[in-house]
């Protein structure tokens, strides 16, 4: 499992760290992004997981979970093959469903398969639930990293004005972002990449009962 970790920054100012994994199982990959902001933005955590195609990037659910003081909030997307309809649910009780009219990628499948456009081609529609997103190559940049001088394809979101950069080399890790989260734009660096052991996905099998022995009676026998 590959795990990308950044840190994050408000007006030059550091407010917490990023991370973004992905864990491919045969023809799915599994993502989880998770958020961690602290001082002048507040104290919340954003977690969120996505289980995707591996290369067609439509997703097959989606979960977000964010936690700040005195509010806790649940946010699921789920594609539903068999009734073709695409059914969400907000905090457990606002619920929503319409027709998969068209595979949708969810918001961490949709920075991975940036990662995979044809370099090439300038411009991309992404379809997402209630929106298509516009991907568009803006530019080519020199960024100064963590692992030095590092071009850049530099891709800029609409609607949403974040600002992606990948790395030309290969595996076109995300280099940086932009992200406009909450009427601010939050920074993203990198800092290290790392190949960690993969969660295990599998259900849990059922412990074997354990055996009581009865006691015996060992009283002695009265002669």
């Amino acid at each position: 499992m590959e795990l990308v970790s950044y840190r994050l920054s408000y007006r030059g100012k550091p407010v917490g760290n990023y991370s973004l994994s992905a864990d491919n199982k045969g023809s799915m990959v599994f993502l989880e992004a998770k958020m961690m902001l602290q001082g002048s933005l507040g104290t919340t955590t954003i977690n969120q997981t996505s289980k995707s195609h591996r290369s067609q990037f439509f997703s097959y659910s989606f979960q977000e979970l964010t936690n700040s003081p005195g509010q806790n909030r649940k946010y699921n997307v789920i594609y539903d093959k068999k009734e073709g309809l695409i059914k969400a649910s907000r905090s457990g009780t606002d619920r929503a469903e319409i027709a998969a009219i068209v595979p949708i990628v969810d918001p961490i499948g949709l920075l991975y398969k940036i990662r995979f456009l044809d370099p090439s081609k300038d411009r991309f529609l992404v379809p997402m639930l209630g929106k298509t997103v516009i991907v568009h190559k803006i530019a080519q940049k020199e960024l100064e990293t963590a692992f030095g001088k590092k071009m850049t394809n530099v891709y800029k979101l609409h609607p949403g004005k974040s600002l992606v950069y990948i790395d030309l080399e290969k595996p076109h890790h995300i280099l940086a972002m932009t992200q406009y989260i909450g009427n601010k734009f939050l920074d993203s660096f990198i800092v290290k990449v790392e190949n960690v052991h993969s969660k295990k996905r599998s259900k849990n099998k059922k412990r074997p009962r354990k055996r009581v022995h009865k006691k015996k009676n060992t009283r002695a026998k009265q002669g």
